[in-house]
């Protein structure tokens, strides 16, 4: 208002009618039409640009919510356009910029994504929403484990070592490195004198990174980069000649996940030399030495365990929570989802478009850091040596086998656990054991029922693989040469009817009846393994339930009119559906002799129960608002055996199409943080969105406030998966200056009652908000406070995590170990370069939360 102020007569009209006419075409879905109206209107007349700024805003993000550019090559032709003419506009706009690298980012266009965002911090160097989004996309640019890898001494000197020998055995050697990463493994192959030296990866950034990394140590012009897979590489259009070593490390925690089976055989056969040498090789490499491969081998073991955090993760342990029946569900967890229509499994994408749209399938194993677990492990029995494999048989047999493992100690099998020993060639050997302190997780199968096992049981396994998967199972169980299948139906876990009044949700566990078999098997649902930790944890659903029990009662009590009495009212059942007098399945409040509705949003993310819970617990209509599709049949079948299908909406709540005329919400459930330990995105903008137009004076918010905790943490640990620790780990080469421009700043998904790590200071309270009173404008808090250091040392960073206060006094905390079951992680914010400090220091550290984002920074006061 203030800028149209300043404007003469005709220029006010003319804004105003180009805003009108932008509104109008959004209303009809005409946004390319506004798009471009707008622009147009700025170009004709720049002076223009800040008068019409939040309209053309609105506009480009309604146009950005419209397209799908990696299912339509229309709408890829169309972003492309609006960004360049954008671009051309609004260069100096960091909000347009961020909202162009946002979407870039959601479709999977990696470099495209990475020119905006740091565009639009050049603007605006403050900017948190591109500076959030863009940390995020360094860590998917540059995965976290390159980081250790890289920082892991022992692995590099066996490579080198082993490197080393191979080259000497043959004169002019010839290497090829596959998945060559930073470039590492082929500066190694020239620095022990081999002749002529490729490298191939398909990962674009890396791809970039190791040319730049080459050329700095002095190798340009000795190291031939070649973007691509290597089973496309030909000769002699790639490489000239077959060559006499493939060095690769492309293994997962299951050894086999990364493609390395079907990788070597096509290097045997079509890019190295053969074992045996025979003519034809002689006269095409010039010499007659026979192929070698690094590694050579691996073998594959395994031991039973007991572990509650994966128990946790893998399936549903109750069959009924705070009056919820879901024993109608079977849930498996899995983070694989189906790439096409046909259920074909990929492990997690990089196009975060496919997230929640393809459904998950069955995940045979997962991976974890055992050393780090949380709440530890049991092996149940000895480790077993399972199976071998021989890359270097240039058919690289599958091996199988059966194993009986023997049962050493009481407890509950969770998982089968694996890990392997890479044999890179006849002396050096890397074994990816819990035992070594590594960089390397484990494979982990659980075991999708319960089984108590005992000393004197024999668990039976078959191990088995395809080229591209390991797969390990257990067949039967065995004692007193009496063998038995696993169980075949459901393992009977405690019951939760947990009531509001309860102190501790653990002592409101009611053991179930013995279980009869099912008449029927109950359909399976794979849920991501984070979500399903959510699921089992039961203090959060209790107080969770509890409020929102209290928080429809209360909205009813506050617009009742007429003469009931509060009896009439509502009769709430703390195990079961809330019955009224508003007439048989219709619960509500008089307004004009008729019933009024109790409404609830569900903003929560995942398989959210809240909105059925909503239901049951009285409220006439929910929409559940933010759960992906693929959760919709799990949610439709409990809502339906819960009896409260009819009063629910699985729909997504999209805020552009909302008009005023939409009736008004009562109760908001949400989940501000995630399961990782991080503000959701977007999540406080909404909810201010929605505070303006469509909430009333009384409408109640879960949570109701939010406050930030946090503390000064010191952990080499946590620095050596954020960044590359110099060159002596790396054996001379400098890779750090030039992949730390990816390092981790901020670190999500940190689990610090398992972290080492060292409290550099006392855990203070950063800063709170108030979600029940939002406001568009300002959406800012901010606050600055003095810390004193309690422990000399150096500080890598700050830790926080959050206090979520319900109602009555209830409140969550995600903090460390802040009740037994928590499904919570934390997150941390690092220092580019670790501060050192003595005891006594002070130091200033200033929390902002802008754009739905949280930053952290530090500083030493002019004392320290």
């Amino acid at each position: 208002h203030s800028t149209l102020g300043a404007m003469d007569k005709a220029a006010r009209a003319q804004v105003k009618r180009a805003a009108e006419t932008a509104l109008r075409c959004l209303s009809q879905g005409l946004h390319v039409e506004a798009l471009y109206g707008l622009l147009q209107l700025t170009r004709d007349h720049p002076e223009h640009v800040r008068a019409i700024k939040q309209s053309f805003l609105s506009s480009l993000a309604a146009f950005l919510d419209s397209i799908n550019c990696g299912d339509s090559e229309a709408d890829l032709q169309r972003f492309s356009r609006v960004a360049q003419d954008v671009c051309e506009v609004y260069s100096h706009d960091e909000a347009a910029l961020t909202m162009l690298g946002v979407k870039c980012l959601d479709e999977g266009l990696v470099m495209q994504a990475q020119f905006f965002l740091e565009a639009a911090l050049r603007v605006d160097p403050d900017c948190l929403g591109a500076k959030e989004n863009l940390r995020a996309l360094y860590d998917r640019m540059v995965m976290r484990w390159h980081f250790l890898m890289l920082n892991d001494l022992s692995r590099n000197m066996a490579y080198a070592n082993a490197v080393d020998r191979a080259v000497s055995r043959s004169p002019n050697c010839s290497v090829l490195d596959i998945g060559s990463g930073t470039g590492i493994l082929s500066m190694m192959a020239v620095r022990s004198g081999a002749k002529m030296v490729s490298a191939c990866d398909f990962n674009e950034t890396l791809f970039s990174l190791s040319r730049d990394i080459v050329a700095a140590n002095g190798l340009e012009g000795q190291v031939n980069i070649i973007h691509a897979l290597s089973t496309s590489l030909t000769i002699p259009r790639d490489i000239p000649n077959r060559v006499d070593l493939v060095v690769t490390e492309i293994v997962d925690a299951g050894l086999l996940g990364e493609h390395i089976v079907p990788t070597l055989r096509h290097a045997w056969k079509e890019l190295l030399l053969p074992r045996i040498p025979h003519p034809a090789a002689v006269e095409t490499s010039g010499c007659g030495h026979e192929g070698q491969v690094i590694p050579r081998g691996a073998t594959v073991y395994a031991v039973a365990i007991e572990c509650a955090e994966i128990r946790r993760q893998s399936r549903l342990l109750f069959s009924r929570v705070c009056g919820l029946d879901l024993s109608s569900v079977q849930i498996e967890g899995s983070d694989k989802i189906s790439d096409d229509a046909n259920g074909t499994a990929a492990p997690l994408p990089l196009d975060t478009r496919h997230h929640g749209v393809f459904p998950l399938v069955h995940e045979p194993y997962t991976c974890e850091r055992l050393a780090q677990v949380r709440g530890g492990y049991l092996p149940l029995t000895g480790v077993h040596r399972i199976l071998e494999f021989n890359f270097s048989d240039p058919e690289i047999p599958l091996p199988e086998s059966d194993t009986e493992l023997a049962v050493t100690s009481l407890g509950q099998l969770d998982a089968i656990a694996t890990w392997f020993d890479l044999h890179l060639d006849e002396e050096v050997c890397i074994s990816t054991s819990p035992l070594w302190d590594i960089s390397w997780e484990q494979a982990l199968f659980p075991m999708q029922r319960g089984m108590a096992v005992a000393p004197g049981n024999h668990l039976c396994l078959h191990s088995s693989c395809s080229d591209i998967l390991l797969d390990v199972r257990l067949v039967g169980v065995a004692s007193n040469t009496k063998t038995t299948p696993p169980p075949s139906v459901p393992f009977s876990f405690p019951r939760v009817d947990t009531l509001c009044q309860t102190k501790s949700a653990l002592g409101s566990m009611q053991e179930d009846p013995p279980p009869t078999p099912p008449t029927t098997t109950p359909p399976v649902f794979y849920i991501e393994r984070h979500e399903v930790c959510r699921l089992n944890d039961v203090l959060y659903m209790e107080r969770y339930f509890c409020s929102i029990q209290e928080a429809i009662l209360t909205a009813r009590k506050e617009a009742w009119s007429g003469s009931e009495s509060e009896e009439e009212m509502v009769c709430a059942d703390m195990n079961g559906l809330c019955i009224g007098g508003g007439g048989e399945g219709q619960l509500g409040r008089s307004d004009e002799g008729g019933v009024a509705n109790c409404l609830v949003l569900d903003l929560t993310h995942g398989p959210s129960l809240f909105g059925i819970a909503a239901a049951m617990k009285g409220a006439d209509f929910v929409q559940v608002g933010r759960s992906p599709p693929t959760y919709h049949s799990f949610q439709t079948c409990v809502a339906e055996n819960n009896g409260v299908l009819d009063h629910i909406a699985l729909s997504r709540l999209e805020l552009s199409s909302l008009t005023p005329s939409h009736p008004v919400w009562d109760v908001v459930v949400s989940d501000v943080v995630g399961p990782q330990g991080t503000l959701r995105p977007g999540i406080l903008d909404e909810l201010a969105y929605l505070r303006s137009q469509f909430f009333h004076s009384s409408t109640e918010v879960l949570p109701s406030k939010m406050t930030v905790h946090a503390v000064c943490i010191s952990s080499p640990t946590l620095k050596a998966q954020s960044c590359v620790l110099g060159t002596i780990p790396t054996l001379g080469f400098d890779i750090a200056s030039f992949i730390n421009r990816y390092q981790v700043s901020h670190f999500v998904d940190v689990d610090l009652s398992t972290l080492p790590h060292e409290k550099m200071s006392n855990t203070f309270e950063l800063l709170t908000i108030n979600l029940g009173t939002l406001r568009i404008k300002p959406l800012q808090a901010e606050a600055e406070i003095c810390v004193t250091v309690e422990t000399s040392g150096s500080i890598t960073g700050i830790a926080y995590w959050f206090e979520l206060a319900l109602r009555d006094n209830r409140t969550i905390s995600t903090g460390p170990a802040a009740y037994e079951g928590s499904h919570w992680h934390q997150a941390a914010f690092l220092l580019c370069e670790d501060l050192t400090v003595i005891r006594g220091n002070q130091l200033l550290v200033r929390g902002v939360v802008r754009d739905s984002c949280l930053d952290i920074s530090l500083r030493a006061t002019s004392r320290t």
